[in-house]
């Protein structure tokens, strides 16, 4: 019978005997390090997810200390659930020798599918049964049942019965506790007592060993190297030893070949230096050395490369130099490697004991870093070995060392560590800085216990490697930069002007009582982020201050401990960049396309000939202040990466990347490991414990660990649309601060998860779950609450340590109080004083007196604050906000109006998202300043983000008065939401307005923004100053009427002259921006020579991007809906008054783009209503590839009137381009604006030879009936005809103000109209006001190359639908609309309906059905786009037939899935899987394509009658 087994629940280790628990026996023994465990087989496993050298998902993953990864049978996935093969599963594996084993220690994921109910465990010491899949393994030690785990980390202990002898353990897994077949483990472990170090197994002498000679560092370290090659034997410090390569060498690899060496050897008493020449490689001498430094430790160098053939060599490598080794005759040898990988779901490192029953490995395993330990010492290499790696490699430095595991003979294994390829003369690298890489160099690094914990490990290794490294540069102020921040500039808005910076970090500074802040300036070139690259000097973003600006930031910012960094890109280059060519591109793929399409770079050429570095050195002349150079998507590593980084050192640039596996060992900060909501889990901070054991303190790479913490991001500048400064703050203390406390000290010892020890006395570990940080005796932090120490930065280029602190932090998440021991730095002194941290600095709390070296501190929820000794004083205690600018507290920041002069109930408030405002009292109100310094005659601006409460109205003016100098602009609404998700201010109706004026001749004016009486908030912020080079339209001499408003595009002024962000895309980054010239290549003649233009539906089909002048107004590939428009502040409109509207224009697709007039109606009075924005013409914008003008006058009334630019279609590649835009008053017109507005689809497909439904709706906007409203399509194209589908179905009789009256029309093309377009005018008319009034708009018809059912005629239906989001998002409908900005969305709140899903359309007829259309929406990026898809038809809608399965791509256009003709009713999408992976389903439209139905009779239109008289 089988033996009993108990199984435990444990989180620390417990035993449960029989009913009661109780404390563990010593028989139930200790677990055997998975070290040395050896995978034998299992029945089943899944691939390494996301791909290998990952072991998630493999059985390894059992055995690899990581419980994020886990063992998980093989599955599939039908219906939606994975299904496994039949139970039972098993694993085995080996235990590294034949110990008493005592149990097992099984751990899963607290989910439903995986964990093991029913379990047996089997014993052997027999390596044939292990060894057979089928072997008889005999009866079970165990079996019993396990239960569902309350943890990811939950460990639950089977004890077996009575222990056993046994090497070899198989755990199979008979049920689970769900009842599926799917098995999982997170960690297996087996128990066991007495000593279970492996066996030593010593390895066989070498066959061919190689002559010793001595060399000595003269410190306590001997080394014994090869006589006939370059190699070292063995090591021995202090009486310990280490081997190295035994056997003797005697070949170079080079440039890729092996090459026999004939080599002599000269020894000295600490070196010995070879020459080395090759019969079948001439011309070529090596000159090398070997040497034992005063540091005791040892470097392998080339110290000369000569001969002829010395220009031809590349890379080269010493095979099998082994430099260090240890193996199976040491119980304690170990192997630890891992590789720069960036998966947060697992981790890279592998420790593997050296056994005899290691396996070998097949081949050389790649490592950055790697270390070798026995029971004496541990060693390390630390190499400039890299790859001359071609452009886009990604190894990132997993082939610098190769280590292996390898037969040594007599059953023994030996681990090897060797160096990799060195670059000595990269390939096109001709530049004399790049020529040469470096001449190779390995030093080989060696400790005995380093971190005195009484063993030694890799650890101690990885210790001595940290000493003797190099840091990266900048390295030293990580610790510092407490405080990390995106300031965001983008498509020409500049929403954060650098000296908005400035005052932002300022802020920042006395918030935190002056904690290191790290800027990094996203947008500070060019017309914002991803513009202009590859300009990295000379191209300054102008709307944002400029060079000047950017200096003064980086300059005064370093008084408030701020370092700033830039985002530069060495990929991609945009044709606007001063520095493009065809050169500097070809041969390359295309890049990102956003606000303009980029092309990659040719890397190689780019470095190679320094054209790179040049750049480079430009901006580091012209802006000096600069710290870091954060690159942007870069794909290379090798040479071209290694290179790089080392001449941006020299220059003196830090180096940031924005994947953690980028520029190792050089890059400090990685965008997507800080900023936790970037990207996905799999590609986040480094997952090695090995690399961030050596580099914790040196860099912000990592994932978050539970001892350790992490950097994390948090914004409020607007990246990633994110504005909350509240959450900002809150991050800095729940995160950053005390993960840059433990960054200050060097990790010496880390028990994973548990524990770790770090120098300066600091030790962390976790008690009950939360973690604890100790300084010397003291604790410093205990789960939420702190109290830890630091230093002041009275300098910020030095690093401060807390072991030197002048201050407490003190800090409680859940508030109360709390008693706190002294650390040795404050032990000695009675009497402190407790600041609350605030925007204006400290405020005293009370003062605090230590008694017996404790403190106890009361605070509030979530507040900072500082603990100080008596007399301790902020580094700054004066913001001075405005520095720079030509205004005082331009942001109002400094807690009162007092550098303003407020009238009228004027004050500061903080808004629910931090952002510090003004707000102008209820009466008459106002701030002011006096602005001296001006030049005179100069052009200025005066701006402000100005809000007028939504559903407002009160005259708000922004004005300017002086010598001879009175300008105002006055405007009494805001009624455009702010959608720039870069803006703070986006969600509000905050937007940008503008005051022009020009110095007067004592260079000073007053400047004022006020706002009559009302009820209205009028809300203020970032009032701005700046120097205005704009210049008007040019207008012909004695044109007719007054010019009110003109935009060329040309000079400095942030945003896009007098339009603002519309509803496209909703609140998102636009695809709009001011285009620069760079001709040729900004223009249409070379853009039709490069993708995209080149080629497909695109070919010659580009657009200027500068259509007159210096700069245009470009929109690319815009998602659907109102691009931009004018709003009151920018261009008012008078009603009654008669306008014309005029630009020039280019643009490339049709049925793209919509010139709008619109308006804005106030209801519900004149605070607190609410502003309706209607369409009132809809123009469609055709073709021109070639610079067309547009004029159009219209009569202003209807409410607010406003123009603007409305994005239809989603065709690739579709460009409107403007210029030179004049609004013109014409003066007051009689009878009105006709403010009515009729309107078809924009965009409707209608099916060739047959009849198609189309349907206009008339809404009347006036304030009183439309009366005899008839309504007409106008002029049809030639062989097109046009009915209403019923009697007298055009005529509307009257509409009521606001209400609605459609008509359904029968539109028939023939047969020969297959693949054409025409746009079509829809009219109305109508009676109003006693005058007869006439509106139209466009509509653009697409006529179907394939026959395809009426969306009339179909009806939807879906598995879900959100109907919680509004009409446009969410209902099934959305598919059959014809408006590719509404979408169906599955639901997703309060919870998410996972895959499948599906969408059922009834043709309500039977069709012969022989393809389907699936359109994914068009903004939202991935989220909701299908993947996988199966389609399927019914006649009946209950039996269905398969017709087609595949996968979609991830495109904005409709992509048609055709199949073999069949007679359906129904029709069934199927969306299987989703691009983005996660379990939302999204369609903007759908099709079905197919002959039949029943075709539509149809009347004439009727005739308007004629209209009654009328008495106006």
């Amino acid at each position: 019978m089988a033996f009993a087994a108990t199984v435990a629940l444990t989180a620390t280790l417990s035993t449960g005997i029989g009913a009661a628990a109780q404390a563990a026996p010593d028989t139930s023994g200790t677990p055997i390090t998975p070290s040395q465990y050896t995978l034998i087989g299992a029945d089943s496993q899944s691939p390494a997810y996301p791909a290998p050298p990952a072991l998630d998902g493999t059985a390894a993953g059992a055995f690899d200390n990581d419980y994020t990864s886990q063992w998980t049978v093989a599955y599939k996935v039908v219906d939606g659930v994975g299904v496994a093969d039949p139970l039972p599963h098993w694993v085995s594996w080996d235990v590294g020798g034949s110990f008493t084993l005592t149990g097992l220690d099984y751990s899963v994921k607290n989910q439903a599918n995986g964990p093991v109910k029913n379990y047996k465990v089997f014993v052997t010491d027999n390596r044939t049964v292990a060894s057979d899949p089928a072997g008889d393994w005999g009866a079970p030690v165990a079996s019993g049942s396990l239960a569902q785990p309350t943890s990811n980390t939950q460990v639950q202990t089977i004890l077996f019965d009575s222990p056993v002898k046994g090497r070899y353990v198989k755990f199979e897994a008979d049920s689970t506790l769900n009842g599926s077949n799917n098995v999982s483990a997170s960690e297996l472990r087996v128990r066991a007592t007495g000593d279970t170090t492996p066996v030593p197994v010593p390895p066989a002498p070498p066959a061919d060993p190689a002559t010793p000679v001595t060399i000595s560092s003269g410190k306590g370290l001997t080394v014994s190297v090869g006589k006939e090659f370059p190699q070292v034997i063995s090591y021995a410090l202090g009486g310990k030893t280490l081997a190295g390569q035994a056997d003797k060498l005697s070949t170079f690899t080079l440039n890729g070949k092996n090459h026999a060496a004939t080599t002599t050897v000269k020894a000295a008493r600490d070196s010995a230096r070879y020459t080395s020449t090759f019969a079948d490689f001439p011309n070529l001498t090596i000159e090398s050395s070997l040497t034992a430094t005063a540091k005791n430790t040892v470097e392998f160098a080339v110290t000369k490369i000569s001969g002829s053939a010395a220009a031809t060599l590349d890379q080269l490598a010493i095979p099998n130099q082994s430099l260090v080794s240890v193996d199976s005759s040491d119980p304690a040898a170990q192997l630890a490697r891992t590789k720069i990988s960036t998966d947060s779901t697992t981790t890279a490192d592998q420790f593997v004991s050296v056994t005899g029953s290691s396996k070998v490995d097949a081949a050389d395993v790649g490592t950055p870093y790697g270390f070798v330990s026995n029971s004496q010492l541990s060693a390390g290499l630390m190499t400039n070995a890299t790859d001359d790696s071609a452009q886009d490699n990604n190894n990132n430095w997993n082939t610098r060392l190769q280590s292996r595991i390898v037969d040594a003979g007599n059953g023994a294994k030996r681990a090897e560590l060797s160096v990799g390829n060195y670059t000595y003369a990269a390939a096109g690298a001709t530049d004399p800085r790049v020529q040469f890489y470096t001449l190779p160099k390995t030093t080989v690094v060696l400790s005995a216990d380093a971190n005195a914990d009484g063993k030694v490990t890799w650890e101690d290794g990885a210790t001595a490697f940290r000493s003797a490294m190099t840091q990266p540069l900048g390295a030293d102020r990580v610790p510092e930069r407490v405080v990390q921040h995106i300031p965001f500039n983008f498509a020409s808005q500049a929403t954060n002007p650098f000296l908005k910076t400035l005052d932002n970090v300022k802020r920042i500074s006395q918030s935190t009582d002056d904690l290191g802040q790290w800027v990094l300036e996203k947008g500070y070139a060019n017309e914002g982020h991803d513009s202009g690259h590859p300009d990295y000097g000379g191209d300054y973003n102008t709307r944002a201050g400029g060079l000047a600006d950017l200096n003064t930031l980086t300059k005064d910012g370093a008084k408030f401990n701020a370092d700033v960094a830039v985002h530069v890109n060495v990929t991609e280059a945009y044709p606007q960049a001063k520095s493009f060519s065809d050169g500097m591109i070809s041969g390359q793929v295309n890049g990102w396309d956003w606000l303009n399409q980029s092309y990659h770079i040719d890397q190689r050429k780019d470095l190679g000939t320094g054209a790179i570095l040049d750049r480079f050195a430009q901006l580091r002349k012209e802006a000096p202040g600069i710290k870091t150079v954060y690159i942007d998507a870069y794909y290379s590593s090798g040479w071209l990466a290694d290179q790089l980084a080392t001449r941006l050192r020299k220059m003196g640039f830090e180096v940031a990347s924005e994947w953690a596996y980028k520029f190792e060992g050089n890059s400090i900060w990685s965008h997507w490991a800080n900023d936790k909501n970037y990207g996905g889990a799999t590609n986040k901070g480094i997952n090695s414990n090995i690399v961030r054991f050596i580099s914790n303190s040196q860099r912000d790479v990592w994932n978050t660990d539970p001892l350790l913490g992490g950097a994390q991001l948090k914004d409020f500048e607007g990246w990633t649309g994110q504005d909350d400064f509240n959450a900002f703050y809150n991050n800095i203390w729940v995160n950053n601060l005390p993960t840059k406390f433990i960054q200050h000290f060097d990790v010496t010892n880390w028990d994973f998860g548990k524990s770790a020890t770090l120098t300066g006395g600091v030790s962390i570990k976790m008690v009950d779950g939360q973690r604890q940080i100790s300084m010397g005796n003291a604790v410093v932090l205990d789960g939420g609450a702190y109290l830890l120490p630091w230093q002041d930065a009275k300098n910020n280029s030095k690093t401060t340590s807390p072991t030197d602190a002048d201050k407490m932090y003190f800090y409680s998440a859940a508030g109360g109080t709390t008693t706190f021991t002294l650390t040795s730095q404050f032990a000695n002194k009675r009497n402190f004083t407790l600041y609350k941290l605030t925007d204006q600095g400290r405020v005293k709390v009370t003062d605090v007196k230590a008694a017996n070296g404790q403190v106890t501190l009361t605070g509030d929820k979530g507040v900072p604050y500082v603990l100080a000794p008596n007399g301790n004083q902020p580094v700054n205690k004066s913001a001075n906000y405005g520095d720079g600018s030509m205004l005082v507290d331009p942001g109002f920041n400094a807690g009162t109006l007092k550098d303003w002069n407020a009238k009228g109930g004027a004050t500061i408030s903080r808004t629910a998202t931090g952002d510090n405002v003004a707000v102008l009292g209820n009466t008459a109100s106002s701030i002011s300043q006096n602005v001296k310094k001006l030049v005179k005659g100069k052009k200025y601006t005066l701006s402000a983000n100005v809000e007028i409460a939504a559903g407002s109205r009160r005259a708000v003016t922004l004005g300017v008065t002086g010598k001879d100098v009175k300008a105002a602009n006055t405007f009494d609404i805001t009624p455009a939401k702010n959608q720039v998700a870069a803006d703070a201010k986006q969600g509000t109706y905050s937007q940008r307005a503008s005051v022009q004026f020009t110095a007067p001749v004592n260079q000073k004016v007053d400047v004022s923004i006020s706002a009559v009486a009302g009820a209205a908030a009028v809300t203020l912020d970032d009032v701005r100053i700046m120097e205005d080079t704009t210049t008007p339209v040019a207008v012909p001499a004695n044109s007719p009427g007054k010019l009110v408003a003109s935009a060329n595009f040309e000079g400095n002024q942030p945003g896009w002259g007098p339009f603002v962000k519309g509803d496209a895309g909703g609140s998102t980054d636009p695809r709009t921006s001011i285009s620069d010239l760079h001709a040729p290549y900004s223009q249409k003649a070379w853009k039709n020579t490069a993708s995209p233009y080149n080629a497909g539906t695109l070919n010659g089909q580009a657009v200027d991007d500068v259509l007159n002048g210096n700069n245009s107004l470009k929109s690319h590939e815009e998602n659907t809906g109102l691009v931009y428009r004018t709003v009151p502040a920018t261009v008012p409109f008078t009603a009654g008054h008669s306008y014309k509207v005029s630009f020039k224009y280019q643009t490339n697709v049709a049925g793209q783009w919509q010139w709008v007039t619109g308006s804005d109606t106030l209801s519900g009075g004149t605070a607190g209503g609410t502003v309706t924005s209607k369409d009132i013409k809809d123009e469609t914008m055709a073709p021109a590839l070639d610079t067309a003008n547009y004029s159009r006058t219209f009569t202003a009334g209807c409410g607010d009137n406003w123009v603007g630019l409305r994005k239809t279609g989603a065709a690739n590649g579709a460009d409107f381009v403007i210029d030179d835009f004049t609004v013109t008053d014409l003066g007051a017109v009689t009878g009105g604006a006709s403010c009515a507005a009729v309107a078809g689809p924009a965009n409707a497909d209608l099916n060739p030879g047959t009849t198609n439904s189309y349907v206009t709706t008339f809404t009347n906007n006036e304030a009183t009936d439309a009366t005899n409203v008839a309504m007409s399509l106008g002029t049809m194209p030639a062989g097109w005809s046009a009915q209403v589908a019923a009697k007298d179905g055009n005529l509307a009789g009257t509409v009521k103000p606001g209400a609605t009256a459609t008509t359904t029309w029968l539109i028939t093309t023939q047969a020969s109209a297959s693949g054409t377009a025409a746009v079509i005018h829809p009219s109305a008319t109508y009676f109003n006001n006693c005058t007869t009034k006439t509106v139209d708009s466009d509509s653009n018809l697409a006529v179907a190359t394939q026959a395809m059912v009426p969306t009339s005629s179909m009806t939807a239906t879906a598995d879900s639908q959100n109907l919680d989001s509004g009409p446009g998002e969410g209902p099934v409908a959305n598919v059959l609309d014809g408006d590719l900005g509404s979408i169906w969305h599955t639901q997703y709140d309060p919870t998410v309906t996972n895959y499948p899903h599906w969408v059922q359309l009834n043709l309500n007829g039977e069709y012969s059905v022989s393809g389907f259309g699936y359109q994914g929406r068009q903004s939202g990026g991935q989220n909701g786009k299908v993947k996988g898809y199966t389609v399927f038809t019914s006649m009946d809608g209950t039996t269905w037939n398969q017709v087609a399965t595949g996968n979609l791509a991830d495109a904005t256009a409709m992509q048609n899935i055709s199949f073999a003709p069949v007679a359906a009713k129904f029709v069934k999408f199927q969306a299987d899987s989703a691009i983005n992976g996660l379990q939302f389903a999204a369609a903007a439209e759908m099709r079905v394509f197919g002959t039949g139905g029943t075709a539509l009779a149809g009347f004439d239109p009727a005739a308007r009658p004629a209209d009654s008289a009328c008495t106006p």
